[in-house]
Order: C-alpha cells, then sequence, then structure tokens
C-alpha cells in the first residue's frame, strides 16, 4: 500500500481551520455516544458485531475531537515543531 504524501499535516492547519473541525466533530460525537449507550441500556450484548462497532465508532470519534481540541489549543507544541 502506497502512501500520498501531498506535504500537509495536522501542524499545518491554522487554529480556525482546526476550531472549525472540532466544532462539526463535537455532534457527530455526540450522536454515537449516544447510540452506544442507547443500546448497552438496551442490553444489547457485548459480544454483537453491531455494538462493538458502534463503541469502536464511538471511541474513534472522541479521540480523533479530543485530539483535534488539543491542537487547536497548542497542547503538542505546534508551534515548536521542527
Amino acid at each position: 500500500m502506497s502512501a500520498h504524501n501531498s506535504g500537509m499535516d495536522s501542524f499545518d492547519l491554522t487554529e480556525a481551520q482546526l476550531d472549525a473541525l472540532f466544532k462539526r466533530l463535537g455532534p457527530m460525537t455526540h450522536y454515537l455516544c449516544k447510540l452506544k449507550d442507547q443500546m448497552h441500556d438496551q442490553g444489547w450484548p457485548e459480544d454483537d458485531e453491531l455494538y462493538q462497532l458502534a463503541k469502536a465508532a464511538h471511541d474513534s470519534m472522541h479521540a480523533l475531537t479530543i485530539h483535534t481540541h488539543y491542537l487547536a489549543c497548542g497542547k503538542f507544541g505546534r508551534k515548536g515543531r521542527a
């Protein structure tokens, strides 16, 4: 599998772009959280594939949302990148 290298990465995004991305991710993360919680509350078995996928989707989206927020706040040393 070949990697496409456009020469751009997350450090090239402006604070405004990161903030806009964060604001778009929030509602999607909230939806997946509600879906996961409803499935749990309704007693879906832990080994159900759809339930596992919903949990994984939420976990991934949450991680992306938090990482985006931290980048926007400068918590990853964006200004000091070599």
